[in-house]
């Protein structure tokens, strides 16, 4: 019953994330049909971004997001050199990603990014903590510690804007939404 205006702008957030190589043959297992494939970066390995968002000022009010995806491609898409071409794609911020779980933790945004992306979103509890130079994200999904990331604050990254690709399935469709995204 909300009207959301297109594109959703984000005005500020505070952000970490973590990647880590993990076995492709388990990330595989978590891809719903045939249609993407996961994209291995060594023999048999691919990368796991887990990302916490504490969004403060943006069109979807402010909440918090626990973001946990895989790098993909769509089956049969051109790979260029094996490992090489994977790696090329993904330090020019061209490797598109499938989001596996993506927590929020107010019903609003978890119905938007439903609704109009077809982002798998459910409502836990998600904490941040600003403590010194650190910050912590503690997700519970029914009622249970899943996971805590602990980062260093004040991050002197800055990220230029640049066009993603994200894979999504709802109720078995597939769903593909691209966006723009950077940082300062």
């Amino acid at each position: 019953g909300i009207e959301v205006s297109l594109p959703v702008i984000v005005r500020k957030a505070r952000a970490a994330a973590a990647t880590f190589v993990v076995s492709a043959k388990a990330a595989r297992a978590l891809l719903p049909d045939s249609h993407l494939e996961i994209t291995e970066f060594a023999p048999g390995r691919t990368l796991f971004t887990l990302g916490a968002i504490d969004y403060i000022d943006n069109d979807l009010g402010d909440y918090n997001e626990v973001s946990m995806a895989f790098y993909v491609r769509p089956r049969g898409a051109p790979r260029g050199v094996p490992y090489l071409g994977a790696w090329s794609d993904f330090l020019a911020g061209r490797a598109a990603t499938y989001i596996h779980r993506l927590p929020v933790d107010q019903s609003f945004t978890c119905a938007a990014g439903r609704g109009i992306w077809g982002f798998p979103k459910t409502v836990e509890r998600i904490d941040f903590e600003i403590d010194g130079d650190r910050a912590q994200c503690r997700l519970e999904m029914d009622a249970r510690h899943v996971l805590t990331l602990d980062a260093p604050r004040h991050g002197s990254r800055t990220l230029p804007d640049s066009a993603m690709t994200t894979y999504s399935y709802i109720d078995g469709t597939l769903h593909e939404t691209a966006f723009r995204s950077g940082a300062d």
